[in-house]
């Protein structure tokens, strides 16, 4: 929909649930996106949920005077508990789940509700989530090859809150996000959804950016955490055959190849140095697996 402007409805209230660990990096421009939405100001509320940081976070939200934006606090570690109180603070008719570390496009909002409307809301809007900063290693080559592909997530029934839209009242319904998952909530979140009929729709107008990990620091934390989370649901799920699957997908040659022509690299330089990019990231991703599956201590290096 790009006309924006000719949408004709009657705007519900929105509250925007928005968790944030260590975000110092990117949480203002975060909210400066989310302050310069085309949807009415009156019609929706921004509610960050603090988990823990330790960097400077604290202090840049302990600056925030808009009284669109309510700052929370949630000690129990994970994104999820953050969204669960997030949500129990929420007043909207409609929860928009956006990460820290994205900027929404200017209409976000205002196409994720109209998304919502087209299927009578009747189920959830999973928006496209697209990089926004330039892929300069191998790294990021593996990044943006390997996660948040929302239109890939939402064709295999899931989809990631990155870009999330739901009715506050299906939300309730289907019950709050598993708070004891460290990553893959959204999933299991998504799957008990449309296990109950609920609609999944993806739409590539309804729009995020996501900065791109490049470096080994940033995507051995990603790595690890999916890890963990997805041997946290194996085990509560008791599929103990499932521990010897990759729960992160070794991305295509094809779609490396796709990239590494903005390299001035040799393009089979390229793809060795990523097929040991994927066999690092698999050998962690595994390793996370374990501790999540036999219930171990989160290690601190990957937080």
């Amino acid at each position: 929909m790009s006309n924006v402007e000719e949408i004709k409805m009657n705007y519900p209230f929105v509250s925007v649930i928005l968790p944030v660990y260590n975000g110092e990096r990117y949480i203002k421009k975060c909210l400066e996106s989310l302050m310069n939405q085309s949807y009415p100001k009156d019609k929706y509320e921004v509610i960050v949920i603090d988990n823990g940081s330790s960097d400077s976070t604290v202090e840049i939200l302990k600056t925030i005077t808009n009284s669109q934006i309510q700052v929370l606090y949630e000690s129990k570690r994970g994104s999820y508990a953050a969204r669960n109180t997030g949500v129990s603070h929420s007043e909207g008719e409609i929860l928009a789940f956006i990460d820290s570390d994205c900027v929404a496009d200017n209409n976000w909002l205002m196409l994720g509700v109209y998304n919502l409307k087209l299927i009578n809301n009747q189920g959830v809007i999973g928006g496209r989530v697209e990089f926004f900063s330039d892929i300069t290693n191998s790294w990021g080559v593996f990044d943006t090859a390997t996660f948040l592909n929302q239109e890939k997530a939402v064709k295999s029934g899931t989809a990631v809150t990155a870009n999330l839209f739901v009715p506050k009242e299906i939300f309730l319904k289907i019950g709050l996000f598993d708070d004891e998952l460290q990553s893959g909530g959204d999933v299991e979140w998504t799957k008990r959804c449309k296990d109950k009929g609920y609609i999944l729709k993806y739409c590539s107008e309804v729009l995020v950016y996501h900065p791109v990990r490049s470096s080994f620091k940033e995507l051995s934390k990603k790595c690890f955490r999916v890890g963990y989370g997805n041997g946290q649901i194996l085990r509560k799920n008791k599929r103990f055959y499932a521990i010897i699957k990759p729960s992160v997908s070794i991305p295509v040659i094809k779609k490396f190849r796709n990239i590494s022509r903005q390299f001035k690299t040799k393009e089979q330089c390229l793809i060795l140095r990523l097929v040991g990019v994927v066999i690092i990231m698999q050998i962690i991703n595994y390793y996370g697996k374990l501790k999540g599956f036999y219930n171990l201590q989160y290690p601190e290096k990957f937080d």
